[in-house]
C-alpha cells in the first residue's frame, strides 16, 4: 500500500500558507532546547496528563512535570 504522508495544516498549504512557519518553527526548538538545558532532571508525571483527541487534534490538553532544583 502506497500513501502520503500526512499533512499537518497548523500554518496553512500551499499558496495560502503561513509566511511566518519557519520563525515560528526555530523559535518552539531553541525554546525546548533551552527548556531541556535548564533543567535536564525532569519527568512527567502521566497520572496527570490529559489526554486531547478530537477531529483534527491529537495530544495532550495537559503535561504536568516536575524536576529538581
Amino acid at each position: 500500500i502506497l500513501r502520503r504522508p500526512p499533512r499537518i495544516l497548523s500554518f496553512g498549504y500551499g499558496p495560502h500558507s503561513c509566511l511566518g512557519i519557519n520563525v515560528a518553527r526555530l523559535e518552539a526548538k531553541v525554546c525546548l532546547e533551552e527548556l531541556l538545558r535548564r533543567i535536564p532532571d525532569y519527568e512527567v508525571d502521566l497520572d496527570g496528563a490529559e489526554r486531547l483527541q478530537t477531529e483534527f487534534v491529537q495530544g495532550y490538553w495537559k503535561l504536568p512535570i516536575t524536576w529538581r532544583t
